[in-house]
């Protein structure tokens, strides 16, 4: 009922919502997998050890970006 305060809290909304979405959320007419399949994922036990990987995986995707 208030917003997000800001134009960087609704784009860090979506953002997570969209890799939730794509690479974490098992979906029913996928037959319960995901979307974007990451091995890296695979066997985790936990959605917040999913979310740390998956963070981690992005952070060092743009570390390698800049290196560029």
């Amino acid at each position: 009922t208030h917003g997000f305060g800001s134009e960087h809290g609704s784009i860090s909304y979506v953002t997570l919502f969209t890799a939730y979405f794509n690479f974490l959320r098992p979906h029913a007419a996928l037959e319960g997998k995901v979307p974007v399949v990451n091995p890296e994922l695979n066997g985790l036990p936990t959605m917040p050890a999913r979310w740390t990987k998956l963070i981690g995986l992005a952070q060092q995707w743009i570390v390698e970006q800049r290196q560029a």
